[in-house]
């Protein structure tokens, strides 16, 4: 049986969490720190305490900002990488076909030409 109640809690809320460093940021929010897109700061802090009610450092934010970059490069690097197997398979599948892709110096993508057989035929 409980004789008295003391329902107003005095203890503090917990804002630090370890686990959401900088890698964890950049993995949550990958889309709101692309690169290019306006990034402020204090926005997404406010969206970080909103979901998780955690509070990151300024410095792991702009960590999560840079390693976000590397994520989406990297796998922008990945993507462009197989268009030497998507032209190959153009070629393969569409004889006739002419596909001529453009680096730059250090192979560095720049541009592709496509041109399916079926449309020169049609086309000429």
């Amino acid at each position: 049986m409980i004789k008295t109640l003391n329902d107003k809690h005095t203890c503090p809320r917990v804002q630090k969490n370890r686990l959401a460093n900088s890698t964890w940021l950049a993995k949550r929010y990958t889309k709101a720190l692309r690169p290019g897109k306006e990034f402020k700061m204090f926005d997404l802090l406010g969206k970080v305490w909103k979901d998780y009610v955690c509070q990151p450092l300024k410095a792991q934010v702009y960590r999560a900002k840079r390693k976000a970059g590397l994520l989406i490069e990297g796998s922008l690097a990945t993507q462009y990488a197989k268009l030497w197997d998507y032209a190959k398979e153009i070629r393969r599948s569409n004889p006739g076909s002419t596909v001529v892709i453009d680096t730059e110096e250090g192979g560095l993508f720049q541009r592709i030409y496509i041109c399916l057989e079926a449309c020169k035929v049609d086309w000429i």
